[in-house]
């Protein structure tokens, strides 16, 4: 699986944000390799893409179906040219993630009632 972000040439939050995610879901250990690409820097699609083999999944990590995970993402995976390769759409799209975010705000506020919840 590869997570495609925006990064940015002037600020590293973007990237470092994206770095962050990709950590944690390399220690869940559901996929078999887990990558990050960059719209606008290193790495791109492209070269994160041939460093891979298998299968891609392709998710876009933005806000939305804007521009980039409406048309980028998309044009980026098919100009890969490999038949194994698809755009997924952008994580905001998955069943469930309002679900996700409200847990993780709770923890946040009352990490201690939020365990107590879970344990039950």
């Amino acid at each position: 699986m590869i997570l495609l972000a925006h990064g940015s040439t002037t600020d590293p939050a973007s990237r470092v944000a994206a770095e962050q995610i990709v950590q944690k879901m390399r220690g869940q250990a559901v996929f078999r390799s887990i990558g990050l690409a960059l719209l606008e820097e290193a790495p791109h699609l492209s070269d994160v893409a041939s460093a891979m083999t298998g299968a891609l999944i392709v998710f876009g990590l933005f806000a939305g179906e804007g521009l980039h995970g409406a048309q980028d993402g998309p044009r980026l995976v098919e100009q890969l040219g490999r038949a194994d390769a698809i755009f997924a759409g952008t994580v905001t799209n998955l069943d469930g993630l309002e679900e996700l975010i409200a847990a993780a705000i709770a923890k946040s506020i009352h990490p201690a009632q939020f365990h107590q919840e879970r344990a039950r």
